[in-house]
């Protein structure tokens, strides 16, 4: 057995000799976050807990009375119970048995005073002692493997898991519903509803206690800590990690608090760290965490951080005096390295959660045990984190970022999951094939393989405009154009292919620095050459292309894919960020296409009203909305878009009601997101003004997001077109020029050819929001770049991140013709030339509509296939 193994089994045996001699036969693949490695059969268990407790069990047992082993099973639930077990309790379900087990535990051994349990945390220990945690564990589980349901539907007549908390439950409502309200213990309520698996009904419970003036913070944490002892009826075979998701992310959590849902997060960690048979995670290099590479109270550093990172989200919702205490509470969860003792290289120090350890050890049984104790209850040593390699989990994005080497989900039950696993198959026959390919070929013909990383939100949730299946069809694009660059590149004898890897920098950019620092980390093992993607403009994204494409250290060519924000690839001083190129139009030139269009159709345009998002935080907004003032518009109406609270952002539209439709415009230029467009409409909806008339509103690339068969647009007295100036058309024929064509009519046939083994994935409605050939053209750009020049391809076998040194050739001389346009970049700003930008209409039934009209920021196309080149 490794010595990972035995710490395993240690940690499951909580310092039982007995115990660890059984679960040593039993234990199977000690699997990073299962938690279903415990398979004793209930026989051996039985037989096992009957031997422990034959002092306390049968006609001379300690606990009084001719108690059997079953009857001490039915009794585990309030055995398992602190206030129970204590001298003060009161059980309040009828019956002798259970009575004499309470009273024959409370003077027994495995019954741990308060202070034997955890001397050192106080303040923050319920007053209540602990059952030890091997017993408590293997108690519970025979409870709840008695099948059926009722009092008599278990396993020979017996009582069931649910039924016992059930009625634990009922007790324990009725038994405080008898004080007077300064009385009661809604801690022990919240303790049955978790029990129960009702982690909704107890956050319930413990969020409203913390808006209770007459509950001190201290208390409060008590009351969660006791909440958080409660046995966990999930089923074993779903791992710590999934098991986390479904307390957190429930489809009717959606409509509570923030506040609320915080706590949840907080309460969940905090239960499913209260499982002593759960397996270590790895540790960097490898294997079972060791004794000294441990957290104090919760060692998986995810659940540590989501505890601290709710915590400290409380912290700043309290307005209390005392609410320093949930700071403390906070920095019992922060890493604390134990050092070796003098004369014990590479022990563990006596300080810290070690003393912690050692106190529980030498109350229980006196033999080594390798749980902690938090709050009272036995912790395990550490629980699964769902990031993979290349990935860390960060509390801002709620998600792993970084880099994604091995195919990992970035989130639990990740959307993405099977075009991961898709990507993980390319990327391994392609080193396969390259692999064999060399053993033939002389050394100065060795082709190599660099790899692209694709760098975008890969984890959008409620407070975005972007979606998964946006991310989706930006993903499908970016994998397609790599299999025909390397398609290519096999035809053309180039030295070069291109592996391609998902990284991700969270929602909004949040975890910009924990992503960047994985990819720097990761460039050299993974031959990292260039990033493709970024995707929505923000505060972050613009730091994270900074800090890739120019800051410190190695310097990384970044194409964006679909970022608009004009700034975005400027510094301070007004120049474009070296190293940074984009295949999209900027917002100015959006604009410029927008008058242009409007000139030229026949649209009436004699009157307009510009809507202008001013929240500063967002760069897409603020820049889509100086571009759109350009424009003249007889009046500006003004609002602070927040994706995440779009009921908010509704109040401040109705706020401009009455004056919008007061005097009707023939053009509403609407600089905001999406979702915000979509706020409007549901204002508008009830309204009559422009009845009659069609109101034409026209918005920017982040309108495509509106674009979902599957979701309708709010409609009703409020006549109204939606023109969006897009990123890219899904097809509009040879508009864009014939090779452009051509090139966007290959795109599509490698989706088709990927479909047949792709199950809901590569589907042609996926070009419609042209997300997924802007990120095509970005994957293609740099190939285009890198087949022109021979001496390149040589150089980036040194040198990866040479790969884009060439990408200034791409300009207007030697254009590349892209799937959404020709693509030549500006010398002085790296931007597109005079970028084509197709004109789609949403429809109110959320379907799109393409023109077969094409925008012209300078008003006509650029003639590229007459050899004029730019103007």
């Amino acid at each position: 057995m490794s010595a990972g193994i035995e710490d395993f089994v240690a940690q499951c045996a909580a310092g039982l000799p007995q115990a660890v001699t059984l679960l040593a036969r039993t234990v199977v693949e000690a699997e990073p976050g299962r938690r279903d490695c415990v398979t004793v059969p209930t026989p051996d268990l039985e037989a096992l807990l009957t031997g422990l407790l034959s002092g306390v069990l049968g006609p001379s047992g300690s606990l009084g009375g001719a108690i059997t082993l079953d009857e001490l099973v039915t009794a585990s639930a309030e055995v398992r119970a602190p206030w129970l077990i204590s001298t003060t309790g009161r059980s309040g379900m009828a019956g002798p048995t259970t009575t004499r087990v309470l009273e024959g535990m409370r003077g027994n051994l495995w019954g741990m005073a308060p202070a034997e349990v955890a001397p050192t945390i106080e303040p923050f220990v319920p007053a209540a002692p602990a059952l030890h945690p091997f017993l408590a564990a293997a108690l519970t589980g025979l409870l709840a493997r008695r099948d059926g349901a009722g009092a008599s539907g278990g396993a020979g007549g017996l009582p069931t898991y649910e039924d016992r908390y059930s009625r634990l439950l009922n007790a324990t409502t009725a038994a405080d519903k008898q004080l007077p309200p300064e009385d009661q213990h809604p801690e022990r309520l919240a303790y049955c509803q978790l029990a129960l698996g009702n982690v909704k009904n107890a956050a319930r419970i413990l969020n409203d206690q913390f808006n209770v003036n007459t509950v001190t913070t201290s208390q409060w944490i008590r009351m969660v800590c006791l909440a958080a002892q409660a046995p966990c009826p999930t089923p074993r075979e779903i791992g710590t990690a999934r098991a986390f998701a479904d307390c957190v992310q429930p489809s009717d959590l959606g409509t509570v608090g923030d506040e609320e849902r915080s706590v949840t997060r907080l309460l969940a960690a905090l239960w499913l760290a209260g499982d002593i048979w759960t397996v270590p995670r790895p540790v960097p290099g490898g294997g079972l965490p060791g004794r000294d590479e441990r957290l104090p109270w919760i060692p998986d550093a995810v659940l540590a951080e989501l505890v601290r990172q709710e915590v400290g989200f409380l912290f700043g919702r309290s307005a209390r005096g005392d609410r320093e205490d949930l700071q403390r509470f906070g920095r019992l969860f922060e890493h604390e390295k134990p050092t070796a003792p003098a004369g014990q290289a590479g022990g563990p120090s006596a300080s810290g959660w070690w003393r912690r350890r050692r106190r529980w050890q030498q109350a229980a049984i006196g033999t080594s045990a390798f749980a902690l104790v938090a709050a009272g209850v036995a912790v395990p040593i550490a629980l699964r984190t769902p990031c993979g390699e290349g990935l860390r989990y960060n509390g801002d994005a709620k998600a792993c970022v970084g880099v994604d080497i091995d195919s990992g989900e970035f989130v639990s039950h990740d959307p993405l999951a099977p075009l991961e696993q898709w990507l993980k198959k390319d990327n391994q026959d392609l080193d396969d094939t390259v692999a064999k390919e060399n053993a033939s070929r002389r050394p100065e013909d060795q082709v190599y393989t660099v790899s692209l990383v694709f760098l975008q939100e890969m984890t959008p949730n409620d407070s975005t405009s972007l979606t998964f299946a946006g991310v989706r069809h930006a993903v499908e694009g970016a994998i397609a154009q790599t299999e025909l660059a390397n398609a290519d590149a096999a035809d053309h004898h180039s030295r070069i292919r291109y592996r391609l890897l998902l990284a991700n920098f969270g929602t909004h950019a949040d975890g910009e620095q924990d992503a960047v620092a994985e990819i720097r980390a990761a460039a050299k093992a993974q031959r990292i050459a260039a990033v493709v993607g970024i995707g929505q403009s923000s505060k972050n994204a613009k730091a994270a292309i900074r800090q890739l494409a120019d800051g410190p250290g190695d310097h990384f060519t970044v194409v964006g894919s679909d970022i608009t924000d004009d700034a975005i690839g400027m510094t301070d001083a007004g120049t474009a960020i070296n190293g940074f190129y984009r295949v999209v139009g900027t917002n100015s030139q959006e604009a410029d296409a927008v008058r242009q269009y409007l000139q030229t159709s026949k649209l009436p345009h004699s009157r307009a009203v510009l809507f202008e998002d001013t929240n500063q935080n967002d760069a897409y907004v603020t820049s889509l909305g100086v571009a759109f003032g350009q424009l003249k518009p007889a009046e500006t109406m003004t609002y602070e878009g927040n994706d995440e609270y779009p009921k908010r952002v509704e109040s401040l539209l109705e706020g401009h009601q009455q004056s919008y439709c007061g005097v009707p415009s023939d053009i509403t230029y609407f600089a905001g997101r999406g979702t915000a467009l979509r706020s409007l409409l549901n204002v508008l909806k009830t309204d009559s003004c422009h009845r009659g008339d069609v109101a034409t509103i026209v918005t920017g690339d982040d309108g495509t997001n509106l674009i979902d068969p599957a979701t309708a647009l709010p409609y009703g007295a409020f006549n109204y077109r939606i023109a969006v100036t897009a990123l890219a058309a899904e097809d509009i024929g040879t508009s864009l020029g014939a090779a452009p064509a051509a090139t966007l009519k290959r795109l599509r046939d490698q989706f088709a050819a990927d479909r047949v083994g792709a199950a809901g994935m590569f589907t042609g409605s996926d070009f419609q929001d042209g997300l997924a050939i802007v990120s095509a053209d970005a994957v293609g750009v740099l190939s285009f770049a890198v087949a022109k020049t021979n001496s390149l391809q040589d150089q980036a076998h040194d040198d990866p991140g040479s790969i884009g040194a060439d990408l200034s050739s791409v300009d207007c001389g030697t254009p590349y013709a892209g799937a959404s346009g020709y693509i030549a970049f500006d010398p002085t700003t790296h931007n597109p030339v005079n970028k084509a930008m197709p004109i789609v209409f949403v429809h109110r039934d959320g379907s799109a509509e393409w023109s077969k009209e094409v925008a012209w920021p300078l008003g006509k196309a650029t003639d590229f296939e007459g050899g004029h080149g730019c103007p």
